[in-house]
């Protein structure tokens, strides 16, 4: 086991080459500074493959880097990090050649830089996948998500939710499903941002990969963004097939995803637009010829190129057990923006 918190790590997207690091390659105990730190009891407990850290917001030197496993030469997979009221520099859930099926979830007032679910930054030679890993922000503060990273091969099939937390703002504050830099694909990702989760400062991706890159075959296919109890703001949404609008809290006039920066020209020509489960927050007052615009650039950056035979909108509305109605959706002529207006609102006790 290796016990040195100076190891080299060479992060290229990071721009870092030194951290003190959490270092857990076989679930059984870690160091810290010197400090052997055993799996039992608080604040950190280690059990099987799962990492957890609790109330660590100042004890702990800056910059700390949280591995749930790291291996240069194997794989770290089903590897889990729990930080609970902490304050890490990086928290990755596992780093290896293939880095796949890894959890991390922040909790209560955690605040770090970067979260990556799993990350492969091997050569060519060698490239490794980052599939089906998981990030959870609970009432957190980050700066950047990554479901997973893989420098030259596939980041598929990642889940980053945002639930009740912030994104920080920063030269780059990013959310993204799959990130294959130099890879071949990141398809099927999904991301969800819930409640009152604070992203004005983010782009959201559902793959991405970098300009120039010649390996790339698909960055968009199967990624999906869901906005469930939300409204709010955001930089840019780039490479989802599918944007799904779920649990609308109502409010006249005004809008549900409001994108500030887009800079791909109709960034969302391919993108499916989803309003199909239409259940307004309960007690929300409603009123027929009451509207509200569902997603637009308000008139700033590049186009969004939305168009009509995308947009999938039901014609029928709930509002709790007790409202029930009809509305329409209409994409405007510039491709800017939907809005939903209301046609007909029964109350039904």
């Amino acid at each position: 086991m290796r016990k040195s918190l100076s190891y080299k790590v060479l992060l290229s997207i990071l721009g870092i080459t030194s951290l003190y690091v959490f270092y857990n390659p076989v679930a059984s105990a870690i160091t810290y500074e010197g400090s052997r730190l055993n799996g039992e009891g608080t604040p950190i407990t280690i059990t099987d493959n799962k990492t957890i850290i609790d109330n660590q917001m100042k004890e702990l030197e800056l910059p700390l880097f949280v591995y749930g496993n790291h291996l240069e030469n194997g794989n770290a997979n089903n590897n889990q990090v729990i930080t609970n009221n902490s304050q890490i520099s990086i928290v990755c859930g596992g780093q290896g050649i293939n880095a796949n099926h890894n959890k991390v979830i922040l909790n209560n007032g955690s605040n770090s830089t970067y979260v990556i679910g799993g990350n492969s930054e091997t050569g060519e030679d060698k490239p490794g996948d980052t599939n089906d890993n998981t990030v959870i922000i609970n009432n957190s503060t980050v700066t950047n998500a990554f479901g997973g990273y893989s420098l030259h091969s596939f980041a598929n099939n990642n889940t980053v939710i945002i639930n009740n937390s912030t994104i920080e703002s920063s030269q780059s504050s990013d959310i993204i499903g799959g990130y294959a830099p130099q890879g071949k694909g990141a398809t099927g990702n999904i991301v969800k941002i819930i409640g009152n989760s604070d992203i004005e400062n983010a782009n959201i991706y559902g793959g991405r990969s970098d300009s120039g890159n010649t390996n790339v075959i698909d960055v968009f296919t199967g990624n999906i963004l869901t906005l469930d109890g939300w409204s709010g703001s955001v930089k840019g949404v780039y490479n989802f097939s599918d944007i799904y609008f779920n649990t609308i809290n109502w409010d006249s006039g005004g809008t549900v995803l409001n994108i500030t920066e887009n800079t791909e020209k109709d960034a969302l020509a391919n993108t499916k637009i989803n309003i199909k489960s239409l259940n307004f927050a309960g007690g929300t007052e409603l009123t027929a010829g009451e509207s509200m615009t569902i997603i637009s650039n308000n008139n700033s950056g590049n186009d969004l190129g939305i168009s009509t035979d995308k947009v999938n909108a039901l014609s029928n509305f709930t509002a709790g057990v007790t409202i029930a109605g009809t509305g329409t959706a209409e994409v405007a002529s510039d491709g800017n923006s939907v809005k939903y207006t209301l046609t007909e609102v029964k109350h039904l006790d």
